[in-house]
């Protein structure tokens, strides 16, 4: 849930879950990894859309994280963004909140960076690139707001 919240994918639904067990029951279930996260990080913006946006990146970079939703929600909140999420599931199970936090200290901007470099160059441009790890940035900041208080 943690690092959905930061991509923003917003097509994580019941489909798109997975829960891996053993026949035996030697082992717990756990959540299969995560797929289909195609639907974050400008997935739907092509190069020109972006270029209208740079010279206004941090106010739009702003709106895009905070009006992202995903397709999950709470009873009894109207149509909560990505952090709001993590906030009801902090308050109402907050024994996560410990393995929600440790997603806050890693540097994903930075190793997502180097990732785009090393095994993706030349597929993104480097303006896609600026965008991408400049909202990773921001919404790292937004969850680490949530995940901390």
């Amino acid at each position: 849930m943690g690092s959905t919240r930061l991509w923003g994918n917003n097509d994580r639904h019941h489909f798109n879950w997975g829960v891996i067990t053993q026949v035996e029951g030697k082992r717990s279930p756990r959540f299969s990894p995560i797929f289909d996260s195609a639907r974050g990080l400008f997935w739907n913006t092509d190069e020109e859309g972006l270029r209208k946006q740079e010279g206004r990146m941090n106010e739009y970079l702003d709106r895009y994280t905070r009006e992202c939703y995903p397709m999950i929600g709470w009873d009894g909140l109207d149509n909560p963004n990505h952090f709001e999420v993590i906030r009801k599931i902090i308050e109402h199970f907050p024994s996560y909140q410990p393995t929600l936090h440790k997603l806050a200290l890693l540097d994903l901007p930075k190793n997502v960076e180097k990732l785009l470099a090393a095994e993706f160059e030349g597929l993104f441009s480097s303006r896609r690139k600026k965008f991408i790890v400049s909202c990773l940035r921001k919404r790292l900041e937004q969850y680490a707001d949530v995940v901390t208080k």
